[in-house]
């Protein structure tokens, strides 16, 4: 356009830019591998941006050992089991799995870890370590 021996040269209104791109495809869906530590870092740590020590190909790894070993004991009425692995030293969690792919009814939303135990619950590894320290290992080395 010339106006008084000067050419304007008109910008693009920026609010008809978006108007013109192509609607986005549906949305695919957020991997869920490890909902129930999702859900206990919302509840403590509602709007802040969190980063884990998580391990993607652990944590697959680990979400389906559970779930075949889920398919295993569940046909001897055992529905629900948990696992956490650690690197103690660098005090990182690398694998949360809270409870096992199971139904409703058997209260797969429960996180297991972070679920309170009695004190023969606590007590049972500890035994089971000592018993296996003392009748296994020893009798092989």
């Amino acid at each position: 356009m010339l106006l008084g021996g000067k050419t304007i040269v008109r910008a693009p209104i920026p609010w008809i830019a978006p108007y013109k791109e192509a609607l986005p495809q549906k949305p695919y869906p957020l991997p869920q591998l490890a909902p129930h530590l999702l859900s206990n870092l919302t509840k403590k740590h509602l709007g802040k941006r969190l980063i884990t020590t998580l391990g993607f190909r652990l944590q697959k790894q680990i979400n389906t050992l559970v779930k075949r070993n889920y398919e295993n004991y569940k046909q001897n009425e055992v529905y629900n089991m948990a696992i956490l692995v650690m690197d103690v030293h660098a005090r990182e969690v690398k694998s949360y799995v809270g409870n096992t792919p199971t139904t409703k009814q058997h209260q797969k939303d429960v996180d297991i870890i972070s679920s309170g135990r009695s004190a023969g619950s606590i007590l049972k590894p500890l035994l089971y370590a000592t018993m296996w320290i003392k009748t296994n290992y020893f009798q092989n080395n």
